[in-house]
Formats: C-alpha cells, sequence, structure tokens
C-alpha cells in the first residue's frame, strides 16, 4: 500500500495524474503521517512568492526532499535548487529546471521549462560560501533579506551562506541559510515569474 501511494505521489510530481481534492487530501494525510524529517530540520515553513505567502511542510520521499501543502503547491529540491514547481493558487504552471555541467566545466547550464516548453536557457557559478559584505541581496524581497542579514550577524561557524549567480535574459543571484548543513532560507528567482520565490524556516 505505502509503495503504490509513493508511486502515486510521484507521478502527480511529474503530472501524469491529476488527483482530485478528495484523493489529495488523502494522499496529504497520507504523507504528514508517513515523512521522514531530519531532527535538525523543522517541518513547518512558510513560502512567498509576491504577494502570495503560505505555509508548506519539508518532507522526505524515497530520499527526495521537497515542499509540500493541502493547496498543492510542490517545491522539490536539488541540492540547494528548486527544480520543480506548482503553485496552482499562484500560477498554474508547471515549472522544470534542469542543471548540467557546461563543456568547459567551471559553469553550470541550467535549463528551465514552462509547461514542458523551453523556456529559458541560463549559465551559472557553482555555489559558492559568502560573508554578509559580498552577498547581492539588494533586489531581494525584504524578508528575504531581513533573514539573510540576520544570519550572517550571528557570526556562527554554525551557519553558513552560499550564493550562485546566473545569467539569462536577466543576472540573478540565489541564495542559502544552512545551519548545521541543513537549509534554513532559500531565495531563487525565477525567470517565468520574473519574482523570486523564498522559502524560510519558520
Amino acid at each position: 500500500m505505502i509503495r503504490i501511494m509513493i508511486l502515486i505521489f510521484v507521478m502527480l510530481l511529474s503530472g501524469c495524474v491529476h488527483i482530485q481534492a478528495p484523493q489529495l487530501t488523502t494522499i496529504s494525510n497520507f504523507i504528514q503521517e508517513n515523512y521522514q524529517s531530519d531532527t535538525d530540520t523543522s517541518s513547518s515553513w512558510q513560502l512567498t512568492v509576491g504577494g502570495y505567502i503560505t505555509e508548506v511542510s519539508f518532507i522526505t520521499i524515497s530520499s527526495q526532499p521537497l515542499f509540500v501543502n493541502t493547496e498543492q503547491d510542490i517545491a522539490v529540491l536539488d541540492r540547494y535548487t528548486f527544480n520543480q514547481l506548482h503553485l496552482p493558487r499562484f500560477n498554474d504552471v508547471r515549472i522544470k529546471i534542469k542543471d548540467s555541467a557546461s563543456a568547459s566545466g567551471d559553469k553550470v547550464v541550467r535549463t528551465i521549462t514552462v509547461n514542458d516548453v523551453l523556456y529559458e536557457t541560463q549559465e551559472c557559478t557553482p555555489w559558492q560560501t559568502v560573508t554578509a559584505a559580498s552577498q547581492l541581496v539588494q533586489d531581494y524581497p525584504l524578508a528575504s533579506q531581513n533573514q539573510i542579514m540576520t544570519a550572517s550577524k550571528m557570526n556562527s561557524e554554525n551557519i553558513q551562506i552560499r550564493q550562485q549567480s546566473c545569467q539569462g535574459a536577466t543576472n540573478n543571484i540565489h541564495t542559502v541559510v544552512l545551519k548545521n548543513d541543513n537549509i534554513q532560507h532559500i531565495t531563487q528567482y525565477i525567470p517565468y515569474f520574473n519574482q523570486h520565490i523564498t522559502i524560510s524556516s519558520l
């Protein structure tokens, strides 16, 4: 039974199956009861895109970390990058992000598809640990700026701030805040939305 439920959820992520609201509630309840969580990672998070603010839960299914809620919002995480997004109450498109090494090997080539149609290709730097002085956060939402600056002032060896720069139609910066190597905050620019998506631990 558990394998069937996980298979249905994975199919939902890939867009193979459209699940009706009553079914989603059952699946959501199943996930909440059976998710695996890192002991140092909160399960309650706030997701923000523009004026859209909602709570999501951090869960791991078959070693795949993701953020979900009962409103069918899904943000799938690949290391420090969201590689799948579906936020139906904000914008009912499915965004997929795939990274691959560039020909030279010193950059990352990022392809962004919207509803399985190529939207943009970007060239990104590798993730780098940064200091408060080197952070490029002036275009971030205010909540992200506050969270990042607060973390940078903690001066704790347990806190790390990493950033990645990507050049597509515009140049943009992505930031992740780690505490004891566990994610506490992510801000990532999504070209299709022309906005940052931010997820922060509550």
